[in-house]
């Protein structure tokens, strides 16, 4: 591992990582609750309800993957006043502990870097249900708890999809091409030439599609350094 990545996650396990943390915990948790608040929502649709909203699925779906774009290109690699913490944990710190060259875990402890912090989970199913309910006064009731299963159903995705590709590489997690794509593009929005321009997406790359920021390759050597090394101002772009 590069020393200058070594450097800072040892510095971020003393004092950014909570005392106590445990990755699995982390995990644990957004799994639970996340799990129990789909089964909640899915639990009174009925097979008649999903096959007449069946056009809310990929509706949702755009929906949810252009918030992840705006999200991750306009909020998580641009210093707003507003959302200054999620830049600083983005941009500052993610993007610093893993780097294009160490973009792998090595550890749970090096889950705290990677999932969202649970309390993110409920804001985000509360702002979901919001929508649903305006969803629902439209719609209908079935609608509504549909739309809201669908948009936490994304943000687990997101998760789940997030971590595999800082899994360590193996040969089980490569076989499906459609996932090996998947991952790195991600992996690829590690590189310094990269990150503040393309591959925002996770889940899927709609939104780079659709603005023209999808990257398949660096397009110079420059891109395979450290990317510690191009934060090391403490800016982004």
């Amino acid at each position: 591992m590069n020393a200058r990545t070594r450097a800072f996650r040892d510095d971020y396990a003393r004092t950014i990582t909570p005392r106590g943390y445990r990755g699995l915990r982390h995990a644990l948790l957004v799994a639970l609750a996340g799990g129990a608040m789909l089964a909640f929502a899915i639990s009174p649709l009925r097979a008649a309800d999903v096959a007449r909203l069946w056009w809310l699925i990929p509706a949702t779906f755009v929906l949810a993957n252009l918030v992840e774009y705006f999200v991750h290109r306009h909020l998580m690699h641009r210093d707003t006043r507003l959302l200054h913490a999620m830049y600083v944990r983005h941009t500052l710190r993610h993007h610093r502990y893993f780097t294009h060259d160490d973009v792998e875990l090595t550890g749970t402890h090096d889950l705290h870097a990677v999932l969202f912090p649970p309390v993110l989970l409920f804001f985000f199913s509360a702002v979901a249900l919001g929508a649903a309910a305006a969803v629902a006064l439209l719609l209908g009731r079935a609608a509504g708890l549909m739309f809201f299963a669908l948009a936490l159903a994304y943000y687990l995705a997101y998760e789940v999809l997030h971590l595999l590709a800082h899994w360590p590489r193996r040969e089980d997690t490569s076989r499906s091409s459609w996932l090996r794509r998947l991952l790195v593009h991600h992996r690829l929005h590690h590189a310094p030439e990269v990150m503040a321009r393309g591959n925002f997406n996770i889940v899927f790359p709609l939104g780079d599609r659709l603005f023209g920021t999808l990257r398949r390759e660096c397009r110079d050597a420059a891109a395979t350094q450290s990317t510690g090394e191009a934060l090391g101002s403490g800016k982004g772009s």
